[in-house]
Formats: structure tokens, C-alpha cells, sequence
């Protein structure tokens, strides 16, 4: 039985790989299986993702969908149904709203899908949304990267970039789950992949870290881990394991403010940890607090992040803009704090309540939702606070005015002085306009 996977990226071309599709594609031949996955990242037209399922010529097509690609996966569900094929629909969107998509399939599958995809292959599954089963994180093989375009997605690879524009690196995971109450994120994180923290065993990763260096010349790893310093043994056995080894990769994750001391950092740093992502969002404790349920203490954040950075781990802090309730003053002082950060990184984003999140069920019959999920680019609704094109106007200047701080002349000049490091930052830029 052939099945082909499809992944529906139209814009914002990145060096992410669908890791998530990856994964299933592994697991899906270590069971019989002949799989093909349509990754249309850099092939961003229907036109492609139509041959490539005519070519193939699977029984099943299984499309990843998230919000931001509902329309796009309608037309490619309607397709491949037009052509005789069984259709298959996962992801954040099947999830949260599985109603959405019965239309366009035969099977919508909620949560994690490895399993939930074997049932259905084997005729096991009689309804038409299914909720797929917590995955043994421990019986996951490497994922297909054969089946991607890695070299593309090397040479877009930008995590790395106030390190070395130019270094071959690529993403991987270590876990699922996180145990915080971020209205922006839960209870969607919990639907998908369940209550806490799973983990998959130190030998794993270190193998798939192996397999990577090894076929690819991977020498930096991005861990997209929701929050990876919550397991504070299974670093330390981790980094142990990499200094021992002498496997010589850099690496970076997801932190989060106050989960790590000086102590941890250096542990962490000497086993070749370099970037580190932390969601601060904004400078206000008020909006942090009432809007967002952060649950951390905005007084930490300078502290934290002029550690990390002393310590040699370059800081990326999200930041977004526009809360519902959020005023024009704390929005300016979001900017201020943000550009008073030793931070060599931010992105500034466009709040943007997703399905289901606490913070879109929040809003509902005090503002009307639109379905425009580009949070760069958009605003998903209006607020009295303040207009969309002042927004926009105040996302820039924080922008401008951050990176253009004599503390981030090193990150700029880093990719002003080679082609890889122009475009990629040509890349980001445009994401904004």
C-alpha cells in the first residue's frame, strides 16, 4: 500500500523542516509501508503538489493542516479526492476543530498521528475522527530526511545566525508536552500531545544527532522542544553524554525565564549549547499577568538574559505587540523594554489568538474574529485601544530601533558580509512588510 503525505507550505519559505510529517514517513516504512512526502516549501504551487500525488499514485493522501493552511488544504483534499483517493487530515487544525474538515475527508485524526495512521491503514478504523493515541516517544524512529530537501532547508537554516549565517544546522525534538498555562498556547498544546512533559530516552536523541552529523554534515541543532529546560536530570545526563562523546555539535532550545541559574547555563554552554529562545512578550507585568498568564516576574527577565549572554548563549526574546486590551502606553513600554534587553535577537509579532487557545475563547462576543492568522503581517481583530496601522507602524519601529542598538551591530554585520547571511535576513525582513 502507497500513501503520500502532504505538507502545505505556501509563503514564508524557511529552513524548518516538517519534522512532524518526517517522523510519520519513518514510521510509516518501518511498517510495510511505501511513502512519499510532498513538501511544497519550495515549491509553493498547487500545480506541484497535483503531480506529485498523479506521479505517486498512493491509495491514501494524509495532509498536515494547521490554520494558516485550512484553504490550501481544502483544495488539495478535494483533489485527491477527485482522483479516487482516500484522504487522510491531521495537525493543529484537525485537532481543535475536526469539524472543519469532515467535508474534504474520509478520516480526520486528532493529536498525536502515528498510530492513529497505522489503524486506519489496516482498516481498523470505523468513524470519521479519530483521536490518535500518546505516542511511546521511546519507540520513535529517526525521521525520513531523505524524503525532505535538506539541502534547501540547510541553506535557509537561520537559528544560528548571530553565531554564523553560514553553519549547517537543521531541527529535531526531544520531547512533547509543556506545563505551563499560557493563554496563548493551552489548552491547545495539551489536546495535541497531552497533560506534562514526555521524553525520549538520551540514547535516542544522541543517535539521531549522530545520523544527522554523519549523512548531512550537520554540525548545530535547533531543539524546538516547547520548553526543554523543565528537565533539569535529563540535561544533565544529556550534556554528560556530549561532552563524553566528544560529538562536538552545537546546539539550542526553548528556555523560559527563571528555570535556569549560572550553574546550569555553563553545564549546558561547555556541552555546546549556544542559542537560547525565551518567551518574554511583553514589558508590561500587567499584560503579562491578566492577559497572557505568563506567570513569571518581567523584573527577571534583564537578569536572565544578560546571564545567558555573559555566559556566551545568544538570547532570542519573542515579543508581541497588540494584545486585546492592551494600551498604546504599554505598548511603548514593551518597545523600551525590549531594546533595553542584552538580547542579540527578537522577533515582534502581531498577537494573534488561535482557535481553542484560552486567550481566542476569551475574546469571543467582545470582538469580531476574522480567520487571518499571519501574525506578521496581520491582525485577526480590531480593538479600540489602538488601530492596526499604528500597530503595524509600532511592530516596525521596535524592530528598526532594536536592531539598529550598537549591541546588535555584531548581528547585523554578520549578515551583511556574506551572500547566505543578505538573503536570509532579506528573508525575515519581508515577512514583516
Amino acid at each position: 500500500m502507497k500513501i503520500s503525505l502532504v505538507f502545505a507550505r505556501m509563503k514564508y519559505k524557511t529552513g524548518d523542516p516538517p519534522g512532524g510529517l518526517a517522523l510519520i514517513a519513518a514510521h510509516l516504512r518501518n511498517n510495510g509501508y511505501s511513502v512519499d512526502l510532498i513538501d511544497s516549501t519550495f515549491h509553493p504551487t498547487m500545480d506541484y503538489i497535483r503531480k506529485r500525488i498523479d506521479d505517486f499514485d498512493a491509495d491514501y493522501v494524509a495532509i498536515y493542516c494547521d490554520s494558516l493552511m485550512l484553504n490550501d488544504v481544502k483544495k488539495i483534499a478535494k483533489y485527491a479526492k477527485s482522483k479516487g483517493k482516500k484522504v487522510i487530515i491531521g495537525g493543529p487544525q484537525a485537532t481543535l476543530r475536526p469539524e472543519t474538515l469532515t467535508e474534504f475527508s474520509d478520516f480526520v485524526v486528532k493529536g498525536e498521528a502515528e498510530s492513529a495512521m497505522l489503524d486506519i491503514l489496516k482498516g481498523k478504523c470505523k468513524e470519521k475522527i479519530i483521536q490518535g493515541e500518546r505516542f511511546d516517544l521511546e519507540n520513535l524512529p529517526i525521521m525520513a530526511y531523505d524524503l525532505l530537501d535538506m539541502e534547501d532547508y540547510i541553506k535557509l537554516w537561520h537559528v544560528f545566525d548571530s553565531i554564523d549565517p553560514n553553519v549547517r544546522g537543521t531541527n529535531m525534538f526531544s520531547s512533547r508536552g509543556c506545563p505551563f498555562r499560557c493563554t496563548f498556547c493551552q489548552p491547545v498544546l495539551e489536546k495535541i500531545f497531552g497533560k506534562g512533559v514526555r521524553t525520549r530516552s538520551v540514547d535516542s536523541v544522541i543517535e539521531e544527532m549522530k545520523h544527522l552529523k554523519n549523512h548531512f554534515g550537520i554540525n548545530a541543532i535547533w531543539f524546538n522542544d516547547d520548553t526543554f529546560t523543565v528537565r533539569k536530570e535529563w540535561i544533565k545526563v544529556f550534556c554528560k553524554r556530549l561532552v563524553d562523546e566528544e560529538l562536538e555539535m552545537q546546539w539550542g532550545i526553548n528556555s523560559r525565564i527563571g528555570l535556569l541559574n549560572e550553574e546550569e547555563m555553563r553545564m549546558m554552554y561547555a556541552a555546546g549549547l549556544r542559542i537560547m529562545h525565551v518567551g518574554v512578550e511583553t514589558g508590561s507585568q500587567r499584560v503579562a499577568d491578566e492577559i497572557y498568564h505568563k506567570d513569571i516576574d518581567l523584573s527577571k527577565v534583564h537578569g536572565d538574559v544578560a546571564m545567558a549572554e555573559k555566559v556566551g548563549i545568544r538570547c532570542l526574546c519573542y515579543i508581541m505587540l497588540g494584545a486585546p486590551g492592551e494600551t498604546k502606553e504599554e505598548i511603548l513600554q514593551t518597545i523600551k523594554f525590549a531594546k533595553s534587553l542584552d538580547a542579540t535577537e527578537i522577533t515582534a509579532t502581531i498577537t494573534t489568538p488561535l482557535p481553542e487557545t484560552h486567550l481566542y475563547e476569551s475574546m469571543k462576543g467582545k470582538y469580531k474574529l476574522t480567520e487571518n492568522y499571519d501574525y506578521y503581517k496581520n491582525r485577526i481583530f480590531e480593538d479600540e485601544n489602538i488601530s492596526f496601522s499604528e500597530l503595524k507602524f509600532l511592530q516596525k519601529r521596535l524592530l528598526f530601533e532594536f536592531y539598529t542598538h550598537p549591541k546588535r551591530w555584531g548581528y547585523v554585520a554578520k549578515h551583511l558580509t556574506s551572500v547566505q547571511g543578505l538573503h536570509k535576513m532579506y528573508l525575515k525582513v519581508m515577512r514583516f512588510m
